[in-house]
């Protein structure tokens, strides 16, 4: 396996990615049907996606950061993933200082707040555009691929084409 995935970061990327939007609209949840049992359970379950995102996003971050310095790149291809690294970079701060100001407030025993809500459902846009940056660099661009016929049988023979 890690000769066809030679990082983590795609996998790593993935539960961050869906983790963290679930928490957002978790959130909301929790604010539109506050004061009933379902409100409490979409505030438990945000809060948790939450911190398990911001956690995991942790190793997606530093995953990225070896496949930055690790997987080969063109001179085309190079601003693409250095705008690609550079929106990761901030949207997981955003989402980290999300972590950290949920954290204050449990801490404080505070019930959910308008502003901590809007600003954790507005984070959604940078995450969105770093994923879809990161994907427009695999799936238009082919960084971090093999060529199908780069895979081959071990008679040989190349795997996906003739």
């Amino acid at each position: 396996m890690i000769q066809i995935i030679p990082n983590w970061h795609p996998i790593f990327v993935h539960f961050s990615v869906a983790l963290l939007a679930a928490a957002a609209m978790l959130y909301v949840s929790a604010i539109v049907l506050a004061r009933t049992s379902i409100g409490d359970l979409c505030l438990i379950v945000a809060r948790f996606n939450l911190f398990l995102g911001a956690g995991l996003s942790l190793a997606t971050v530093a995953a990225g950061m070896y496949a930055f310095l690790t997987v080969p790149i063109d001179d085309m291809q190079r601003p693409l993933v250095i705008d690609h690294r550079n929106w990761a970079l901030v949207t997981a701060l955003v989402w980290w200082l999300l972590a950290l100001w949920e954290a204050s407030r449990i801490w404080r025993s505070r019930p959910p707040q308008i502003a901590f809500v809007l600003v954790a459902f507005l984070a959604l846009l940078p995450l969105g555009a770093t994923g879809w940056k990161g994907a427009e660099l695999v799936y238009r661009h082919g960084v971090g691929v093999l060529p199908a016929n780069a895979l081959s049988t071990p008679g040989g023979q190349s795997v996906g084409g003739p």
